[in-house]
């Protein structure tokens, strides 16, 4: 009998306008996250940069939704309703995520007691 392999947990959702100086950073800190197995994919959610923003994340691997407009909570429902990952997570371009943030997310996930209060 094969061996059933599991996707990756989260969806990775960054709205995104105009966030190419501080992009870089964001993605860089989802490494920690790719290495633990929780990502199964990342998407920017583009609300019509004039900057390298799409050039960047395209470049990182990220997948590349356009919201079409401007708009925080636009971006963040077209980003959510095109995310597969069972779990969204969802953060901003300048978003600096703290070293170990990938062994808490995974503590989390791995206790339905805590998955519950997360929203899950």
């Amino acid at each position: 009998m094969g061996k059933t392999t599991r996707q990756p947990p989260l969806s990775i959702v960054i709205p995104a306008l105009d966030g190419a100086a501080t992009l870089p950073a964001t993605l860089a800190a989802l490494e920690e996250g790719r290495r633990a197995g929780l990502i199964a994919e990342v998407i920017l959610v583009d609300g019509v940069s004039s900057d390298s923003t799409v050039g960047i994340a395209a470049g990182a691997g990220a997948r590349i939704v356009d919201a079409g407009a401007p708009g925080r909570g636009r971006q963040l429902f077209v980003g959510g309703a095109a995310a597969r990952g069972e779990w969204l997570l969802f953060l901003h371009a300048d978003t600096s995520l703290a070293p170990g943030w990938a062994q808490a997310v995974a503590r989390v996930l791995s206790d339905p007691a805590m998955a519950e209060r997360a929203g899950h």
